[in-house]
């Protein structure tokens, strides 16, 4: 729902966004979505770091032998795309939140279990597209 919320807001919005200079805001908030999107589908996972790392060697061996990666292989190894996606989405947020104060809430960094984790991100993104929106519809 998040996703298709943002995609209509940013359709819809187009010209604005690029008269107030919030092209590459925008493509973050793509960013985050599709790895949000990814995640969701990878949560189901331990919570340990000895298999994380087995899994990222293993990820790693399948990239260098067959030089793709695709949702299959992002399942197979789940242990570590997991972490991949969910730290592209704490990492974009804390980068977006020194320039972006007024759109982006705090992040609050601390261990979570993965689906706690993903839920998190995903709640961070939702308050986000709102105080986008809210910024875009005031300047109509």
């Amino acid at each position: 729902m998040c996703a298709i919320r943002l995609f209509k807001l940013l359709k819809e919005n187009q010209s604005r966004i690029e008269q107030k200079g919030y092209e590459l805001f925008a493509q973050d908030l793509v960013g985050i979505t599709f790895s949000l999107w990814r995640a969701v589908f990878l949560a189901d996972k331990k919570w340990e770091r000895a298999v994380s790392l087995e899994s990222a060697i293993q990820f790693f061996e399948t990239l260098i032998a067959d030089n793709a990666i695709n949702y299959p292989q992002d399942k197979k190894f789940n242990e570590w795309t997991f972490n991949y996606y969910t730290n592209n989405v704490r990492y974009a947020f804390l980068h977006l939140e020194e320039g972006w104060k007024k759109f982006v809430p705090k992040w609050h960094s601390k261990d979570r279990p993965p689906e706690e984790r993903w839920e998190y991100g995903q709640n961070h993104l939702e308050q986000t597209i709102e105080k986008f929106a809210e910024d875009l519809s005031a300047r109509l």
